[in-house]
């Protein structure tokens, strides 16, 4: 009897293990997307600024 719960609490250990890795796999790879997300964005942020800047847009 003593086998069998300690085989269990293995079995839940490396299912626990298996969800974090995946989870900690999902969130580096959203934080990458993110990271490369900025610059298109602040390029596109300054392509405004500037466009607005030459057909004298003020606010």
């Amino acid at each position: 009897m003593k086998d069998l719960i300690e085989k269990s609490k293995d079995i839940f250990r490396k299912k626990r293990k298996t969800n974090v890795d995946g989870r900690l796999s999902d969130l580096t790879a959203e934080n990458q997307r993110l990271k490369d997300v900025i610059p298109e964005i602040t390029q596109e942020n300054l392509e405004l600024k500037k466009r607005i800047e030459n057909y004298g847009v003020r606010r």
